[in-house]
């Protein structure tokens, strides 16, 4: 359905023939709006403020493309939620684009949120079993794991690690 919404904004957009302008970013958080963004954090919805705006059916930030909502775009404004995903390639740039290939670019930032933990399966695991930890933001590092670390200072041995789901060995003497 969000695919086809897009397609459907691409193809309905006024496209004048211009070139997309953005003039700022804002958040959308009423106690924040005076706010002028050079940085966003994944998953965070910006307003974006410009001319010629009506006309674009693409975002990307980084390497990873926005999902657009035609009903929250105008002329002169843009709402979005930066995506959640962790780029492959970081230019710190956000691309605007229109259905007949105008650009824009504007240099922005995407931070990247520390790892969240929403639960972990068996709480009270005996050492030596799988323990599933459930959450956000689990990025690998360069060699394919992250670090998992008991109370206790008592390292963890990783068996997987997703986006959102980090399998890992309860050591031994882990509380």
């Amino acid at each position: 359905a969000a695919l086809l919404s897009i397609m459907v904004a691409c193809q309905k957009s006024a496209d004048t023939g211009a070139v997309p302008v953005v003039r700022l970013v804002k958040p959308c958080d009423p106690q924040k709006g005076d706010m002028l963004l050079t940085e966003v954090s994944m998953g965070s919805t910006v307003a974006i403020i410009g001319e010629g705006l009506s006309a674009v059916c693409k975002i990307w930030f980084n390497d990873r493309q926005a999902s657009l909502n035609p009903t929250m775009i105008t002329a002169t404004s843009i709402i979005v939620s930066v995506p959640s995903t962790m780029p492959k390639v970081f230019t710190n740039t956000m691309i605007l684009e229109t259905s007949t290939g105008k650009r824009c670019e504007y240099p922005i930032s995407v931070i990247i949120p520390a790892p969240s933990v929403d639960r972990v399966e068996c709480l009270y695991a005996p050492a030596g079993s799988d323990l599933r930890i459930h959450g956000k933001y689990f990025f690998a590092k360069e060699n394919g794991l992250v670090d998992v670390t008991f109370p206790g200072n008592i390292s963890a041995q990783v068996k997987s690690v997703t986006e959102t789901l980090i399998t890992c060995v309860v050591p031994e003497g882990a509380d």
